[in-house]
C-alpha cells in the first residue's frame, strides 16, 4: 500500500474514519502519516487516540506530526473525547522514543481547567475502568478539586481498585466527609476496601469503632474478622469466641456461616460438639463451614462425621470436609479411603477422595493413584495419572519398603502394572516397571 491509495476510501465514507484508524498502524511510515493527516482533516475527535500513539512513533517525522497536531484538539469541544483517552496520554509518560513530558503536560492543564473539571470528574464514573483509575490518578493530585466529591464518585464504581483508592483517599477527608463514607466502604463487596475502612474508622472514630469491630467479627473475610480480633484484645475484648458461641442461634444463614468459621478460628476443643450439629443443616454454606471449623476445632475426634461431611451432596462442603482431613490422612488410611471412593456417590466426592490419597505415605499414595488409573472413570484416570507423573518427578534415588507390609503393597503395585486396564503414558509406565523390577 502506498499513501495515494488511501484516496480510494473517499468513495465509501461510512467506513472512511474506521479504515483510516487500521491504515495508521500500516508498517509504512508514509501511509502512517498519510493516514494521520486525513484522519485529522475529519475534525470529529477520532484521531485522538491515533494521534496519541504515534506519538510514540518510531519515525521522527510522524512522531513530530503527530505530537503537533494533538494542540489542535484541545478545545472544549473535545474535552470528553480528551478524557476518554488519558490513559494513553498518561501511557507516554513511560515512553522513551522521547521527550514526551511537555505534551502530557500540556494537555493534563487543559483538562484540569476550571471549566473542564465537571467533565474530567465524569471520567470517573466513566463505564472504562482504565479511564476511571487515570481521572481518579490525576484528580486525586491535583488542586481545586473536592476530594470528599471524588471520594463519592469513585465509591460507586464497580471496579475494585478505584474503590480500593477511593478508601485510601478517605483519610485525607475531614470528619465529617469521611463520617459520610465509611458506612458504605464498611460494606463494600471487595475486602482490601472495607479493611482500609476500619482502619480509617480505628485511626479516626476510635469512641464508636469498638461497635463496628464486634460487627466485622462476622465478616466473610477471615482477613477483616483477624484484623478486628486484633483490636479487640487491644482493647480488653479477650473472648472473643463468647461472640461466635452466642451467634450459633442465629438464623441467618450468612451470620450463622461466619460465625461457624469464627469459632473455628479462636474456639477450643470443647467447642467441637456445639458445631457437630451443624453439619446436618441448610444451606450448604453452614455445613461446609461446619466441617472446615470442626477440622480445626478437633477434627481427629471426628474423623467419621468428616468423611460422611465428603461425601454430601454440595461440592462446598466435600471440598470443605477434605481441607479438614488432609492432615488427618495417615490417621484414616489407605484402605478406608479406597472404600469410600467405591461408596461415593457423587462425581465431586470421589475426586475429593482421590486427592487425599495424595497425602499418603509414598508407597501407599502410589498403590492407591495406580488402583484410581485402573477405574472406569475418564475424569478420575486423568487425575490419577497427573499425580503418578508427580510421583514419579520425586523418585529419584526412591528404593522399595523391604518391610514383609511394604512388600505386599510392592506385589500389589507391580501387579497392577501388567494390568491391561492400566492406562498409562508409555514413559511413566517405563519408569515404575525400572523401580520396581530392579534388585
Amino acid at each position: 500500500m502506498k499513501p495515494a491509495d488511501l484516496g480510494f476510501l473517499d468513495s465509501v465514507p461510512e467506513q472512511r474514519a474506521a479504515m483510516l484508524c487500521v491504515a495508521t498502524m500500516h508498517p509504512n511510515g508514509y501511509v502512517r502519516e498519510s493516514a494521520l493527516r486525513r484522519l485529522h482533516d475529519l475534525s470529529d475527535g477520532s484521531a485522538i487516540h491515533f494521534l496519541l500513539i504515534r506519538a510514540n512513533d518510531w519515525v521522527g517525522e510522524v512522531r513530530e506530526f503527530a505530537a503537533e497536531k494533538i494542540g489542535d484538539y484541545l478545545r472544549p469541544e473535545f474535552v470528553h473525547q480528551m478524557i476518554s483517552a488519558l490513559p494513553t496520554v498518561l501511557w507516554l509518560r513511560s515512553c522513551k522514543r522521547a521527550n514526551h513530558r511537555p505534551l502530557v503536560q500540556k494537555i493534563l492543564l487543559f483538562l484540569l481547567e476550571p471549566e473542564n473539571q465537571e467533565a474530567f470528574l465524569s471520567g470517573i464514573a466513566s463505564g472504562d475502568r482504565n479511564v476511571q483509575r487515570a481521572c481518579l490518578e490525576i484528580a486525586s493530585r491535583a488542586a481545586g478539586f473536592d476530594l470528599g466529591r471524588i471520594v463519592r464518585l469513585a465509591r460507586e464504581s464497580r471496579d475494585p481498585i478505584v474503590r480500593l483508592k477511593a478508601a485510601e483517599l478517605g483519610k485525607q477527608l475531614d470528619d465529617a466527609d469521611l463520617e459520610a463514607v465509611l458506612p458504605l466502604l464498611l460494606c463494600d463487596a471487595y475486602m482490601p476496601v472495607r479493611r482500609q475502612a476500619l482502619r480509617g474508622l480505628i485511626s479516626r472514630f476510635p469512641e464508636w469503632a469498638e461497635s463496628a469491630l464486634v460487627e466485622s467479627l462476622f465478616d466473610r473475610s477471615i482477613a477483616i474478622r483477624t484484623l478486628c480480633r486484633v483490636h479487640l484484645r487491644k482493647r480488653g475484648r479477650e473472648d472473643v469466641a463468647a461472640q461466635y458461641r452466642a451467634a450459633l442461634g442465629e438464623t441467618a444463614s450468612r451470620r450463622l456461616e461466619t460465625a461457624l468459621l469464627g469459632l473455628g478460628e479462636t474456639g477450643t476443643q470443647d467447642d467441637a460438639g456445639s458445631v457437630l450439629p451443624f453439619l446436618e443443616v441448610e444451606p450448604a454454606r453452614v455445613r461446609a463451614a461446619a466441617a472446615r471449623s470442626l477440622g480445626r476445632l478437633d477434627g481427629r475426634s471426628h474423623i467419621s462425621e468428616l468423611m460422611n461431611a465428603l461425601q454430601d451432596s454440595s461440592p462446598r462442603v466435600s471440598r470443605m470436609a477434605r481441607f479438614a482431613l488432609q492432615d488427618l490422612v495417615g490417621s484414616i488410611g489407605a484402605e478406608t479411603l479406597w472404600q469410600a471412593l467405591h461408596d461415593a456417590q457423587h462425581p465431586h466426592g470421589r475426586r475429593n477422595l482421590v486427592l487425599l490419597m495424595t497425602g499418603l505415605l509414598r508407597l501407599q499414595r502410589l498403590l492407591c493413584l495406580l488402583r484410581v488409573a485402573c477405574m472406569e472413570d475418564p475424569a478420575l484416570q486423568a487425575l490419577a495419572r497427573s499425580h503418578i507423573d508427580s510421583w514419579l518427578r520425586r523418585s529419584d534415588g526412591f528404593l522399595p519398603d523391604q518391610s514383609p507390609s511394604g512388600q505386599d503393597v510392592v506385589q500389589e503395585i507391580k501387579a497392577l502394572l501388567g494390568k491391561s486396564e492400566l492406562q498409562l503414558p508409555s514413559k511413566s509406565a517405563r519408569e515404575l516397571e525400572f523401580i520396581f523390577d530392579r534388585p
